[in-house]
């Protein structure tokens, strides 16, 4: 009976002693309320219980939550300096948002009142939250709250840049002012050809001797050479609207239209897929 009295006393002794001095509560309130004036910290702390808020109601502009909070202690907390977090608790977990120091008048303060804005977009509306107080690293208090608020309005509206919306298939205007070099280029070739085509016919019109075929062998038809003698002296080695004309049988102005008219259909900007 003894031993197991010594045991007992042996066992209380270890816990009292590796508890240690117990660290002060306190009671955390937030309010919306115009608060009175002088009032006593017990006023106080009574009107804050009568008025405390779990919805914070958003200001007219929309961008910030204004409240109060107040801390009333049991017992002094013995430093100068506390700290209220704030967490994010819409999902269950606790998600840090942000910090605020407060700063006390002295040691044996056991209440104080700060004023807390709450901000966008850190802070979203329709959301739940937990306000906690430490000391020294040690939580004291903790209220849970949450905001009141227009939800984010989204337009709906997807604005692109001129490079997102441009078509792959479509000239830009550098091409088109390119092809269109190109195209004046080609027709002015064109013109000079069909320049040195008649010249030629008419050199070989005034040639009496052309029209009985002496100077030509095989049989060939009368001027049937005059383009290709025509051309080559020249670089280009070749008259493509005399070709079209032979081809087709019409003249060589109806050669160069064509290849004009194909020139307009290359230069056409493609429809957008």
């Amino acid at each position: 009976m003894l031993r197991t009295f010594v045991a007992v006393a042996v066992v209380l002794a270890a816990l009292a002693s590796g508890a240690g001095p117990a660290r002060a509560q306190a009671a955390l309130y937030l309010t919306q309320a115009d608060i009175p004036t002088r009032l006593n910290e017990q006023g106080l702390r009574n009107f804050m219980r009568g008025h405390n808020a779990r919805q914070i109601n958003e200001q007219d502009d929309h961008r910030t939550w204004k409240f109060k909070a107040g801390t009333f202690f049991r017992s002094p907390p013995g430093d100068l300096e506390c700290h209220l977090l704030f967490y994010d608790v819409e999902h269950g977990s606790r998600l840090f948002v942000t910090e605020m120091t407060v700063f006390l008048s002295n040691r044996e303060e056991t209440a104080f009142l700060q004023n807390v804005t709450l901000e966008r977009p850190q802070f979203k509306p329709r959301n739940r939250y937990i306000v906690v107080l430490t000391v020294r690293r040690q939580e004291m208090a903790s209220a849970n709250f949450e905001l009141v608020g227009r939800p984010v309005e989204r337009s709906g509206v997807v604005e692109f840049s001129d490079e997102d919306t441009a078509d792959p298939d479509q000239m830009t205007a550098q091409q088109q002012s390119a092809a269109a070099e190109a195209q004046r280029i080609a027709i002015a070739r064109e013109q000079a050809r069909q320049r040195e085509y008649e010249e030629a016919m008419r050199e070989q019109s005034a040639d009496p001797g052309a029209g009985s075929g002496g100077g030509s062998e095989g049989g060939e038809e009368e001027y049937g050479e005059l383009p290709e003698t025509g051309e080559a002296s020249s670089s280009s080695g070749g008259c493509a609207s005399c070709s079209v004309a032979r081809r087709t049988g019409r003249s060589p102005a109806f050669g160069l239209a064509f290849l004009t008219a194909l020139g307009a259909l290359a230069l056409r900007p493609r429809r957008p897929r």
